[in-house]
This record gives structure tokens, C-alpha cells and sequence, in this order.
């Protein structure tokens, strides 16, 4: 029976041991799992790394999870929950600096939803943070990224001095992917400047670098494209835009950089009051879009083809463009505002520990002179008391005195006088 009731024993506990060793196992699986997804489907990626923050097997592992989340969220345009997610990621970081990748990572994709919501001032905040955790090489990005919200704000001069700052590093690499991205940015600032023919020249210096290796950088190639048409548009000189336009739908770009373009033909021949082949290139553009993805661009599409439509007497498909334009505006700052409300929430925990530590010293300062006035109180008290009791024990020992001097009194001999006596 002991034989029995020890073999069962051991069984029970070997189970015990198999299982924690299975779940040590389960949360990093699951994280790899959820890296696999990142390229094909971010539900899943979401998926496997909540599985893996079900195991609860610590900060690092944790972390890591919640940046996938996300990372995950961000990619699908679903910013609140992507922040979210960063959060909760680089509240829980481990302190150590092995870990400093993933902070610029976090920071940085902060940076860009911040700057997406036109909060610039966080934006900056994020990416000057994410700068901090970062080598040369990844400054470079960071940068890149900064000098587009100096030139969102209007601020060229800051741009043109942060993007040439990540041109130094790039040269010194000799970091050709990078410098074709740069370049691309400085003909942005320069077109933003009305220098449309110094930004051609820069344009033409991205597609002489993209060149190189067309495959690699298809991408920029059909953005400076794109980027050459808009200085023409920008110019009123309709047929070159349009020229250029065709250049870059001709590129392999992603759906968003052809929805860009496809309004930016539209609105060419909008101008050139050829509104029914605009009508064809703005349904071309809603066709393609993700309807899903919170856009000012999408936005400004309805507005265009209310327009368009009205000056073709199309008066209630007009009208129906009007009302979408509004629903989707209002949509979009009530998702601004919540998102803001979540960046101001953050902007303050980032300044918790500092907070926390004055508040600490001011209650340890307020605890110190508490304790000194104690203290001299006790003291009051007890120099009172002191005093007190002396005087109470003198006035004690008058009073025994004064009982003395009548007992005295009374015992005294009587001298009784004689005529005699009086008579001297």
C-alpha cells in the first residue's frame, strides 16, 4: 500500500513539474507565434500575445507582449488601442539596458501617433525620447521622423537643420536606403517653401539614388513621382502634373500612395474643369482606400466630390457627400479628442516619479518639522510641570512654616505683670 501511495505521489508531482515547465514554455512560444503574424495577419498577432500575457510570467516577458499588442493595433490604424498597449509596455519595462531598442521602438511609434493627431508638442517629446536609447544608425530614423513635424508646424528652419543633421549621419554610413528617404523629406521641406524647381532637382536626386536598386526603394520611387506632379499642381500647370501623376500610379506603390495620387489627378482635372473624368479618378480613389483607417485624406475626398458633383448639377449626390464629409469629420475629432485626452493622461504619469519624489520630500520635510514642534511642545510641558511643581512645593513649605509659627505660638510661657512691675 506504501509502495502504491508513494508511486502515486511522485506521478503527482512529476505531472506538477511537467505542467509550470510547459507554461514557462507557453509565454515566449506564444510571442513567437504572434512575431509570425506581424506579416500576415495582425489578429493573430494580437491573439497569441494575449495568450502569452495569460501565463503572467513576469515584467519581461509581459512587456514584450504588450508591444506586439501595440505594435499589432498600430498597423491596423487602430491608434487608442495601439497607445494603449505602448502604455501599458513602457510602464513595465524592465530597468535594464538590454531593453533600450524596444523603448526607442515604443517612443518612436508614440511620436508618429501623436504627430498623426496633429499633437505636435508630445510628438516631439516621444521622439526626442526615443533618440535617447538609440545608435547612430536608428538617429537617423528618428530624425527623419522629427524633421516631418517641424514641417508640419510650419517650422522649416528646425526641419531643414534636423533632417541635414540626419544627412550627416547617413553620409558618413554611407547608408543608401536612408539617403534616398532623406532626400525625399528635403525636397518636401523645399516644395513646402515654393522652391518648386530646387525640389524637382531634389526629386531627381531620389530617383537617380532609388536607381540603383528599384526593387528596394519602389516605394520612394513612386513618392517622388508622385511629389514632382504635386510642384506642377501646386503651379497650376495641370498637363505636366498629370504627366507625372501617370509616372507614379505606373510604380509599385502601396493602396494609400494611389489613393494620394488618384485625388490628386481628380483634382488636376477638376481644375481644368474636366469634372467628369475627375468623378472617375475620385471613385477610383475611394475604391482603393481602406475605409477603416481614420484619414483627413479620405475626409477631404468627400469634400471634393461634393464639389465636383454639384458643378455637374448632381445635386443630391452632392448633398449625400456633404453629409458623409460631416459624419466622418466629426467622427474623426471625437477619435482626435479621445486620443489627445489619452496623450495629456500620459504626458502626465511620464512626470509621475519626479512628482512622486517631491511630494516625498515636502511629506518627509512637513513629518521632520511635525516631530521638531512635538518635541519643543514636550519640552514646554515639561518645564511647565517642573515649574509647577516648584511652585506648589514652596507654597507647600510656606504654608507648613506659617503651621509651625502657630503651634509655636501657642506653647510660649505667660508672663503675667505685677503692679510692681508696671509701676517701673
Amino acid at each position: 500500500m506504501r509502495i502504491i501511495f508513494s508511486f502515486i505521489s511522485i506521478c503527482l508531482v512529476a505531472s506538477l513539474f511537467c505542467s509550470c515547465s510547459r507554461e514557462d514554455l507557453a509565454a515566449p512560444a506564444y510571442n513567437q507565434l504572434a512575431e509570425q503574424s506581424l506579416d500576415s495577419n495582425y489578429d493573430s498577432a494580437i491573439y497569441y500575445a494575449r495568450q502569452s500575457l495569460k501565463q503572467g510570467l513576469g515584467d519581461e516577458k509581459d512587456f514584450y507582449s504588450y508591444f506586439l499588442i501595440g505594435y499589432s493595433y498600430d498597423r491596423k490604424g487602430l491608434f487608442i488601442n495601439a497607445y494603449n498597449s505602448y502604455e501599458r509596455a513602457i510602464l513595465i519595462v524592465p530597468d535594464d539596458s538590454k531593453f533600450d531598442f524596444d523603448r526607442y521602438g515604443i517612443h518612436n511609434n508614440i511620436g508618429k501617433i501623436s504627430e498623426s493627431y496633429n499633437n505636435y508638442e508630445i510628438a516631439i517629446t516621444s521622439y526626442e525620447k526615443a533618440l535617447e536609447y538609440v545608435t547612430d544608425k536608428g538617429k537617423v530614423n528618428v530624425l527623419y521622423n522629427l524633421s516631418n513635424v517641424y514641417r508640419k508646424m510650419r517650422d522649416h528652419g528646425t526641419a531643414q537643420s534636423t533632417i541635414d543633421e540626419a544627412l550627416q549621419l547617413a553620409s558618413a554610413f554611407n547608408d543608401e536606403a536612408r539617403l534616398v528617404k532623406i532626400h525625399y523629406r528635403i525636397g518636401q521641406i523645399q516644395s513646402d517653401q515654393k522652391q518648386f524647381d530646387l525640389a524637382r532637382s531634389t526629386y531627381e536626386k531620389v530617383l537617380t539614388l532609388a536607381g540603383k536598386d528599384t526593387e528596394k526603394h519602389a516605394r520612394y520611387i513612386g513618392k517622388a513621382y508622385h511629389n514632382m506632379g504635386n510642384t506642377y499642381l501646386l503651379e497650376g500647370k495641370y498637363d505636366m502634373a498629370l504627366n507625372w501623376f501617370q509616372k507614379a500610379l505606373s510604380a509599385k506603390r502601396s493602396e494609400k500612395d494611389k489613393f494620394i495620387t488618384y485625388m490628386d489627378m481628380g483634382t488636376s482635372l477638376q481644375n481644368m474643369k474636366q469634372h467628369q473624368q475627375a468623378v472617375s479618378y475620385y471613385r477610383k480613389a475611394e475604391v482603393v482606400f481602406d475605409q477603416t483607417e481614420p484619414s483627413k485624406d479620405f475626409i477631404k475626398l468627400f469634400n471634393l466630390m461634393s464639389e465636383v458633383h454639384h458643378k455637374l448639377g448632381m445635386y443630391e449626390d452632392s448633398h449625400a457627400y456633404s453629409q458623409l464629409y460631416f459624419e466622418k469629420i466629426n467622427g474623426f475629432v471625437a477619435d482626435k479628442e479621445q486620443i489627445m485626452k489619452q496623450l495629456k493622461a500620459a504626458r502626465f504619469r511620464e512626470n509621475h516619479d519626479s512628482l512622486q519624489a517631491k511630494l516625498d520630500l515636502i511629506s518627509s520635510l512637513i513629518w521632520k518639522n511635525n516631530l521638531l514642534t512635538a518635541a519643543v511642545a514636550f519640552l514646554l510641558l515639561a518645564l511647565s510641570f517642573v515649574w509647577w511643581q516648584k511652585r506648589k512645593m514652596k507654597r507647600l513649605r510656606k504654608g507648613v512654616a506659617e503651621s509651625l509659627s502657630g503651634i509655636t505660638s501657642l506653647n510660649a510661657p505667660i508672663i503675667v505683670s505685677t503692679d510692681e512691675d508696671q509701676k517701673v
